[in-house]
């Protein structure tokens, strides 16, 4: 059983796993996931991702990040770069 993200951070996780739904071939850095947030979940990068600071929206997105890879909800393929953890579905013929 999986925990539900709780506060703020859980509200970040949620737009970052969001990102990762939509695209979830692709590897993605901080950068384009801070961009693709600003596109899907404009309140919540008005909340949590800061336009004057960088650096803290960049620590921000990779300890979130980070954190989401040692709970099983994202691959770091390289370094730097991310994405969503496969799932399998099997379709069985009658």
């Amino acid at each position: 059983m999986t925990k539900k993200p709780a506060g703020e951070s859980g509200i970040l996780k949620k737009a970052i796993l969001s990102v990762f739904k939509k695209h979830p071939t692709r590897n993605l850095n901080y950068k384009q996931v801070s961009k693709l947030i600003r596109q899907l979940e404009p309140a919540i990068a008005d909340r949590f991702l800061f336009i004057d600071d960088p650096s803290a929206n960049r620590s921000h997105l990779l300890t979130a990040m980070a954190q989401m890879v040692l709970d099983g909800e994202l691959q770091e393929v390289d370094t730097g770069r991310f994405r969503a953890i496969p799932e399998q579905l099997y379709i069985e013929e009658l």
